[in-house]
């Protein structure tokens, strides 16, 4: 519901953190608080998520010379590219997954799942700009704890 009206939420250490239009996160408070420890354990299976994708596509970007994000190798084996072309009929095919891991994309999540668009942000960031996120975005950003 938070994403719905535009809010991230951040986890650092024990806190909630929440970045977004105050308006949409006021009616929210008082949701958030009471699922913050359900919300807190996503937020770290998320993390998790990222960082093994963080981990699998670093090797590939190089610091510097043109970059292609949309042809860097899947993340995990074996994962279909995200349209195929059937050689004998010329007929494409259209894969549902996520083209760098294979898990089902969210919707409105139009060229990779949300674990993995954060992990190319992060590598990129990382390696083309020299950032290395040590704290939470919300934090930087002025975000508020719940």
């Amino acid at each position: 519901e938070a994403r719905a009206v535009g809010l991230t939420l951040y986890r650092d250490g024990d806190e909630l953190l929440i970045a977004g239009p105050r308006a949409e996160a006021l009616p929210l408070l008082d949701t958030l608080r009471e699922y913050k420890p359900e919300l807190l354990a996503l937020l770290a299976r998320e993390a998790r998520e990222v960082a093994w994708r963080v981990a699998a596509l670093r090797p590939y970007v190089a610091r510097l010379g043109p970059l292609d994000p949309i042809r860097l190798p899947p993340v995990r084996a074996g994962v279909p590219p995200l349209v195929s072309q059937d050689p004998a009929t010329g007929d494409y095919t259209y894969h549902k997954g996520c083209p760098s891991c294979g898990e089902p994309r969210e919707a409105g999540q139009i060229f990779r799942c949300r674990a993995c668009t954060r992990a190319h942000h992060l590598v990129l960031l990382e390696l083309r700009e020299g950032v290395v996120p040590t704290a939470s975005p919300a934090t930087a950003e002025g975000g508020d704890a719940a």
